[in-house]
Order: structure tokens, then sequence, then C-alpha cells
């Protein structure tokens, strides 16, 4: 993949994840500057067209929010579903009797957009199940499962084991430092 085309699917990428957020945080104006900016964008031009404006405004959320919603949903399955398979696999090795828990699926990507637009697919699907980074304000989707099948804490504060500790080590440096 050429430069060129890298930054403008990470440019998308950023679209799409500032579409949701503003979703998530119900925040009008922000999904309102959004769509303005993205009209004639040959990616999401047809879903933020503003005749969709007013086909929304019959619903009873905001205009705005839904059609960020929308694009945001759909062009994040768009990608994922072009980059990534899901392939199911028999793994019999430690099994007590053949049953449902024999099977695995593993996801396989195309290239790391295919990793980026999963997560967001991932994200977008995880049932409202999110909290935010106490220390860098990255969203933390809390509903799924991680690698190992354990489940995640509902009450999680930090998004990892480095940014509770760097959260750590600021509370420390503040209390050393004079005021």
């Amino acid at each position: 993949m050429d430069i060129s085309r890298l930054l403008d699917e990470s440019r998308r990428a950023w679209i799409v994840l500032a579409l949701y957020e503003s979703v998530l945080n119900q925040d009008v104006e922000q999904a309102r500057a959004l769509i303005s900016d993205l009209q004639g964008d040959r990616t999401f031009g047809w879903y933020v067209r503003l005749d969709r404006m007013e086909q929304a405004a019959r619903t009873r959320f905001p205009p705005e929010l839904e059609l960020a919603f929308g694009a945001a949903v759909f062009v994040a399955k768009g990608v994922s579903d072009r980059l990534c398979t899901a392939r199911i696999s028999l793994s019999l090795d430690d099994a007590v009797e053949l049953d449902s828990s024999c099977i695995r699926t593993d996801w396989h990507f195309d290239n790391l957009l295919g990793v980026i637009y999963l997560q967001m697919y991932r994200l977008i699907t995880s049932g409202g199940g999110l909290t935010r980074c106490n220390y860098c304000g990255r969203m933390i989707a809390l509903s799924y499962t991680d690698p190992r099948g354990r489940k995640r804490r509902r009450d999680r504060k930090y998004c990892d084991n480095a940014c509770r500790q760097a959260h750590h080590r600021s509370k420390e440096r503040s209390v050393d430092s004079p005021s």
C-alpha cells in the first residue's frame, strides 16, 4: 500500500471513531460538524446526505446522531467485511468429549487495517459496555471477553497495566512536587 492510500485509510478510521464518539457522548454539535465536513466525501457522502437528514428527522433521535451512528456502523462493517475473515477450526487437544467447546474461531486479516477495523467493529458491537481510561482517556469495551476467554471486569478504570502504572506514578509526582 502506498503512503497516500495509508493516509486516506487512517483518515477514514479516525472519522469512523469520531462519528461513533459523537454518538456515545450525545454530542449533536460534533456530529453536525463532522456531517457537514463529509458532504461529498466519496466514502461517507452516501451515509450523510442532507436528504437523509430529513428522513432521520422523523425518528425520535437527533438526526445528526442518527446519521453519524449509521455512517460509523456501516463503514466499519463494510471495511471489516472486506479485510477480515472469521475461520472456524477444531481443537481436540484438551477435549474431554466432542462438543462445541472443541470449536475455535480465529480471525485472519489482509493487512493491519483489517485489525484496526475489526477492533472498531468489536467496539461498536460491544453493546454499550464502554468506559474511558482514567489515565489516557481511550475507550475501553467491557462487554466482550479477552482472548484468553475471561470476562472483562465491569469496573475497569485503565485500558492496560501501562496506563494504570503511569497514573499511579503521576499521582506520586504530584504529591512529591511542592505547590
